[in-house]
């Protein structure tokens, strides 16, 4: 989904209770995001880790060591 709109979704950090994703390229601006984030991003990770907090930036700049998504 993140891809078809042009966006890009990186791995900032992930570990049991903390999962840090970053948003970059056209889906980092679309004003859907967070509609993708809370109903898709979160919902998917919280299936296989319930636990772990997410916390999902965006930007067009992506943090050091983040590791995209295919």
């Amino acid at each position: 989904m993140v891809a078809a709109d042009g966006g890009r979704l990186y791995v900032v950090r992930a570990d049991a209770d903390h999962v840090d994703l970053h948003l970059a390229g056209r889906f980092a601006g679309c004003p859907g995001n967070q509609v993708v984030t809370q109903r898709v991003i979160q919902p998917a990770i919280a299936a296989v880790a319930p636990k772990a907090e997410v916390t999902v930036t965006w930007g067009r700049l992506v943090p050091d060591g983040a590791k995209q998504v295919d």
